[in-house]
């Protein structure tokens, strides 16, 4: 792990062992995020089990088991310490743990996905928003409201003040991004609105689109949106991206601008949406 001297701006590097034994080459690590707590560093690792594909054009993958360990680590010693873990899945259970980790006060959270492949030919894929509360020592889960095809996820969320937003989309066709957007109150601990949908066209749709950021600002919804383009078609390359900003009413629903975001290095930029103040 790195961590930077604001003032200084010097870096420092540790490599810190943790005290899980891999038991075999499937053992993955998914997830990870770290929170300060009572001046105490500590660190979220989700370790998935088996994972591997359900389909055969590999576009479903999931693992067989996941737990969650948490860490306190010591910087100054090089050590750590796991003082909770929980087993997410059993080993028999299709699911893990997603790579989205966050932390509101003195609470880490982090998503369980799994598939529902009761019906091979319709596999669904679900949620739970899992956290660990560090002041009492407690795991706790909360159901997402998401209902989707096994081979689609959740695509971005972002953290404003005390709310998450998520969201998930789905490509129409060539040219419309149908969104889907679910806001969780962290403070009050329930969903506010789910799934509110949004539609935009996209002109430039050669190889596929991601977005790949998001925010709501003063009632309206900002999204940067990657577009690939893939020069061989016939065999490996590095893509040509292309990003879009688009700005949409958020009571309206209606799309209020769209642009492109030059980019005049050869180096691919990932931009975030800020305000004025946090310039």
């Amino acid at each position: 792990m790195t961590s930077r001297d604001l003032k200084s701006k010097k870096d420092n590097y540790y490599e810190i062992p943790l005290n899980y034994k891999f038991k075999n080459n499937n053992d993955n690590n998914s997830a990870s995020q770290t929170i300060v707590y009572n001046n105490e560093l500590y660190v979220l690792v989700g370790i998935d089990k088996s994972p591997g594909y359900l389909d055969e054009e590999e576009t479903i993958s999931i693992s067989k088991g996941c737990l969650a360990n948490i860490y306190k680590l010591d910087l100054e010693n090089k050590s750590s310490e796991l003082v909770a873990s929980r087993v997410v899945a059993d080993k028999e259970d299709l699911a893990s743990l997603s790579d989205i980790s966050f932390k509101y006060e003195n609470t880490l959270y982090f998503i369980k996905e799994s598939i529902d492949d009761s019906d091979k030919d319709n596999m669904k894929r679900k949620f739970e928003l899992m956290s660990y509360d560090f002041k009492n020592n407690k795991f706790n889960s909360e159901k997402m409201p998401f209902d989707m095809k096994a081979n689609n996820n959740i695509s971005n969320f972002y953290v404003e003040e005390d709310k998450v937003i998520f969201l998930t989309n789905d490509i129409v066709n060539k040219n419309k991004l149908s969104m889907k957007l679910s806001t969780f109150d962290l403070k009050n601990k329930k969903w506010i609105n789910q799934n509110e949908e949004y539609n935009i066209s996209v002109d430039d749709n050669k190889d596929g689109i991601s977005i790949t950021s998001m925010r709501y600002i003063d009632n309206k919804l900002y999204l940067i949106i990657d577009s690939s383009e893939y020069a061989e078609k016939t065999g490996p390359s590095a893509p040509l991206n292309r990003q879009y900003l688009y700005v949409i009413d958020k009571n309206t629903k209606k799309n209020l601008y769209s642009g492109i975001i030059r980019n005049d290095s050869t180096s691919y930029v990932s931009p975030n949406i800020l305000t004025n103040d946090e310039i």
